[in-house]
């Protein structure tokens, strides 16, 4: 039985790192499907929905319950580390469409984009923070390599709803933002206040109005 357990985590290893190379192949590919035959905006909400339950499903494969509680688990988090947790909300907020759409948001916005925005931020936390930090005890296995995949999958969303700053543009800031998030997560070992973080930059897009039409 032991043996078994071995091999066992060693393929899960080896498959964690298949992930970040593999998942936004996939997911571009879905996403190109998708658009095939369906209007651009429910292409890329069912390409996200699609993405959403691959995350959960990696996820719950990996660690299991116990890993999921692990790594949700409270910690300590002050000096730079919040700083790390502030500084891509404050640049959200500041340089983001916050302020611009603010003005025409409605209620229905707002409760489509607290859903949109706890899935997203919570299953993509777990995934590309917490589960590798579970799984693996260095900086490059745990933080940098997995966050170079999170950032490189947004291409696939963004084949199907471009960026009007630029592709590019927006890969860039999900890796800014990326490496903030993973190393507290690094440091930490839980996914606890990157979940915050992430979940309030997300929600500031008020992301439902790329569904709504409005």
């Amino acid at each position: 039985m032991e043996s078994w357990n071995d091999w066992a985590q060693t393929m899960r290893s080896k498959l964690l790192l298949v992930y970040p190379v593999l998942l936004p192949v996939v997911m571009f590919a879905v996403f190109q499907a998708y658009s095939h035959f369906l209007t651009p905006k429910f292409a890329h909400l069912s390409g996200m929905a699609t993405y959403w339950l691959l995350l959960l499903v990696v996820s719950l494969r990996c660690t299991g319950t116990k890993g999921f509680s692990r790594i949700m688990m409270s910690s300590q988090c002050g000096g730079a580390l919040s700083i790390l947790l502030v500084i891509p909300v404050a640049l959200a907020i500041g340089f983001g469409p916050f302020l611009k759409r603010l003005p025409i948001v409605t209620p229905l916005v707002v409760t489509l984009s607290l859903l949109q925005s706890l899935a997203n931020a919570n299953l993509e936390e777990i995934f590309w923070r917490g589960v590798y930090v579970d799984s693996f005890p260095d900086v490059w296995r745990a933080y940098l390599y997995p966050t170079a995949g999170f950032a490189v999958w947004h291409f696939a969303p963004l084949s199907v709803i471009p960026y009007s700053h630029g592709q590019t543009r927006f890969v860039v800031s999900a890796l800014f933002l990326g490496l903030c998030w993973g190393l507290v997560a690094f440091r930490t070992k839980s996914v606890r206040w990157t979940i915050l973080s992430h979940f309030l930059v997300d929600f500031s897009g008020f992301g439902a109005l790329a569904y709504l039409g409005t």
